[in-house]
């Protein structure tokens, strides 16, 4: 019988194939579940219960999860990290993780921490907790302040205020309310953009109609037309617009 994981690390990259000269596509953090779909050797092929992702991780990175358990239902705001202590050893759980909370009080195998309340769903919510990644640098398939990609970035915003969206961008663009114009954007929404052939690469957060919020080389704020996003420090567009979400 396959078991069920969490991720009792700060961070476990997932890889596109068994070992550790794949590519990481993504990463657990802390407290995110998952199955595992197959044993080979020494990995496993998992389902991240949090985005559905599939992925593979080193087996001596697994910790099974107790059934029994609270399952995490509560996700870490507070930036850029929270130090979760367990007896002699501690875990820095980057903004993002995730925590079971019964009644107040948190319930992870012994684990304990200082809660901070969840935010409510607004869009001055997302917005402020989203620059707090201001400067964090790009990592491909990356999902903390320590290194995030486009799509890892926005599924994490969303996930402060309990909204869980897909992991990759093409995903995050088939959900939400569409938007036909820029002119008609309001902060919080997600603008996608395209390659040359029209398929989606990149996605960001407005902040309003002229300026996003996206990690490209890091977690930055440029301006934003109806042509896509121009980065002024180097005087040209550099993503191309392909489509507007609303979410909330």
């Amino acid at each position: 019988m396959l078991k069920k994981g969490i991720c009792h690390l700060s961070v476990v990259p997932v890889r596109s194939n068994p070992g550790s000269r794949h590519e990481m596509v993504t990463q657990l953090l802390f407290g995110e579940t998952y199955k595992v779909l197959e044993i080979t050797d020494d990995w496993l092929q998992i389902e991240n219960d949090s985005d559905h992702y599939i992925g593979w991780i080193s087996s001596n990175q697994f910790c099974l999860f107790n059934e029994k358990s609270i399952p995490p239902n509560l996700t870490l705001t507070h930036f850029p990290y929270t130090e979760i202590k367990f007896n002699e050893t501690c875990v820095l759980a980057s903004s993002g993780s995730l925590i079971s909370v019964s009644e107040g009080n948190f319930n992870f195998n012994g684990y304990s921490c200082d809660l901070n309340p969840k935010p409510s769903q607004s869009h001055q919510n997302i917005i402020d907790f989203a620059k707090q990644f201001i400067n964090a640098p790009y990592l491909w398939g990356g999902k903390s302040f320590m290194g995030i990609d486009c799509s890892g970035f926005t599924s994490i915003v969303f996930a402060s205020i309990g909204i869980p969206i897909p992991r990759d961008a093409s995903e995050q663009a088939l959900i939400g309310k569409d938007i036909a114009f820029v002119n008609e954007i309001q902060p919080a929404d997600l603008v996608f953009f395209a390659n040359e052939e029209g398929h989606i690469t990149h996605v960001g957060i407005a902040i309003n109609q002229d300026l996003i919020i996206h990690a490209s080389g890091s977690v930055r704020i440029d301006h934003l037309d109806s042509f896509g996003i121009f980065n002024k420090s180097i005087g040209k567009h550099t993503h191309t617009l392909k489509c507007i979400k609303r979410l909330l």
